[in-house]
């Protein structure tokens, strides 16, 4: 009559015995996987923001450089064939008109990408009523400015 028997759980604990409890993990393990886990996420998230600069997003920037009189700027925002067809002083004269006249709010209507391997885009985008269509292309992995439409439609405050 003094026999235990196993509990069912397989723990081997006799019949009033406590229950069976799990090992608990060290906190510290658990603080460090924590932050292995935030480092990785935040890493992640980092690459794949400076990866997925679209085509609407460099549009904007292009406004913004513009309005900036960021003359060098806006330029790097363009592809190099661009570029090399433009003349340096006769293109940062040309667009020091928009130098802080630009503060409208700057609608992206739609993006379409184009080509059999996605590396040209079309932007529509609508300031102060007007709409303009921009061509992209992509130039080492990154969206560049492949034209721009007739700028003078563009009203500066």
């Amino acid at each position: 009559m003094g026999e235990t028997r196993p509990s069912g759980n397989g723990a081997g604990a006799g019949a009033g015995s406590e229950a069976w409890t799990p090992p608990r993990l060290p906190l510290w393990i658990l603080l460090v996987g924590l932050a292995v886990a935030v480092g990785a996420v935040s890493v992640l998230i980092y690459v794949l923001y400076q990866r997925t600069t679209g085509p609407g997003e460099v549009v904007r920037a292009y406004y913004v450089a513009l309005n900036e009189g960021d003359c060098d700027g806006s330029l790097d925002l363009l592809t190099r064939d661009l570029r090399s067809g433009l003349d340096h002083d006769e293109y940062c004269a040309d667009m020091a008109r928009f130098e802080g006249r630009l503060g409208g709010e700057l609608s992206i209507d739609s993006v379409l990408l184009v080509g059999q391997a996605e590396d040209r885009a079309r932007v529509i985008t609508t300031y102060a009523g007007s709409h303009l269509t921009w061509e992209l292309s992509r130039e080492d992995g990154e969206w560049r400015i492949l034209g721009f439409p007739d700028l003078s439609r563009l009203p500066a405050r």
